[in-house]
């Protein structure tokens, strides 16, 4: 799962490799029986999902961030 993690990870929104919000997650494999394909799918899947939904929300916190500095 980490080597899976470390190759998607670019996945996420680039606000986090900016240091930029913090984000903290666990994963947890639920079948002993996955292929590392299997896995590296599945994370890729959750990754995308993952920076679809910060993805507005980083969005709207810096346009509301702009607007509290004009």
């Amino acid at each position: 799962m980490r080597e899976a993690f470390r190759i998607n990870q670019h996945l996420l929104p680039a606000i986090l490799h900016e240091n930029k919000i913090g984000f903290h997650a666990i994963f947890m494999a639920i079948d002993r029986n996955l292929t590392y394909k299997q896995t590296e799918q599945q994370m890729s899947s959750l990754l995308r999902i993952i920076s679809d939904r910060l993805a507005p929300a980083s969005g709207t916190d810096s346009a509301s961030h702009s607007l509290k500095n004009d």
